[in-house]
């Protein structure tokens, strides 16, 4: 008996192929048609998963950037998120209780617990580059509460505070608000908005140093934003919005020179991986966006925001 080897697929499986064939070339269709409205709208893939703080004390929200828009985040802590910091693979947040108390939670290995329970106003909350070192600002009991932001966050009302997760050590530092930490020449270091200006330490050899701030007679500073090795600081302006400054150390003492690009109208800010996010404003339109650190002047527009104060950017 002679036996026939077909030369072509049956007719069914032609049209199974062709079904085939048409999704695919649908899928790689849209992926196309999305890379190319990320890339041509500006919504940069950078900007998906960062997370900031919105809304005023009573109300504030901690939220996500996706490719669906932003989405709330829900921390597994609780009490409602008053302030956040992330870094490496760890988590950090001021957690206000019921009983009016002002907690710090923190996240490593995937587990949440509370590190600070004792009473007292807290804020200012930073995380080192590699997530094991917390700082925040701890209120002075003695101090009354003052309605202005001016008067409540004087640098002069607040005690820093520096905390070693794996070892849990906290050493008080002297008065200031707004910490921030970074690694500089292999050595972790610590920045604060301080009542004369800006103080930083480093915490490896304990050498400190004030750098006086003189902007038209206004020197205090509530706020200091570091990129990870130090080299650039971001401080409010006067008006509000952020300046860029190079921390220089020259013969043993630190240095700030304003940076020749600045960042335009930046309302909050934040760096990582050399880059600056911020929420700026164009067009009548508060936007996030992303510039290179050395060219802060060209912004990538993305994320449009809805009309709400955004506190902090968290990378």
């Amino acid at each position: 008996m002679e036996t026939t080897i077909p030369t072509e697929p049956r007719q069914g499986t032609k049209h199974r192929l062709l079904l085939i064939g048409s999704v695919l070339a649908v899928i790689l269709v849209v992926a196309a048609g999305l890379l190319y409205f990320l890339l041509g709208t500006g919504k940069t893939f950078s900007l998906q998963g960062v997370r900031y703080l919105e809304g005023t004390f009573d109300a504030r929200v901690l939220k996500e950037l996706s490719l669906s828009g932003s989405q709330e985040v829900l921390l597994p802590v609780p009490g409602r998120v008053i302030d956040y910091a992330r870094a490496g693979d760890s988590e950090a947040a001021i957690v206000l209780l019921d009983d009016a108390v002002q907690a710090v939670y923190v996240q490593t290995n995937g587990e949440w617990r509370a590190v600070v329970e004792r009473p007292g106003i807290r804020g200012g909350l930073s995380l080192s580059p590699d997530g094991n070192t917390l700082a925040y600002a701890e209120r002075k009991a003695d101090i009354p509460v003052v309605e202005t932001p001016l008067e409540f966050y004087d640098p002069a009302s607040w005690v820093v505070r520096v905390l070693t997760l794996d070892t849990g050590s906290e050493a008080q530092m002297g008065d200031g608000y707004g910490t921030t930490l970074f690694v500089r020449e292999g050595a972790l270091h610590l920045a604060y908005g301080a009542p004369l200006g800006i103080h930083i330490a480093n915490l490896v050899t304990g050498m400190q140093d004030t750098v006086p701030l003189e902007r038209g007679g206004f020197s205090k500073v509530s706020t200091i934003l570091s990129s990870e090795d130090g080299t650039h600081i971001l401080i409010p302006s006067v008006m509000g919005d952020y300046e860029l400054y190079l921390l220089k150390e020259i013969e043993n003492n630190y240095v700030l020179e304003r940076h020749e690009r600045q960042p335009v109208d930046a309302r909050a800010a934040a760096f990582k991986n050399g880059q600056i996010f911020v929420l700026t404003t164009t067009e009548g339109n508060s936007m996030f966006g992303t510039a290179a650190i050395e060219n802060s002047v060209e912004v990538s527009l993305g994320e449009k925001k809805p009309s709400m104060l955004v506190t902090k950017i968290i990378p």
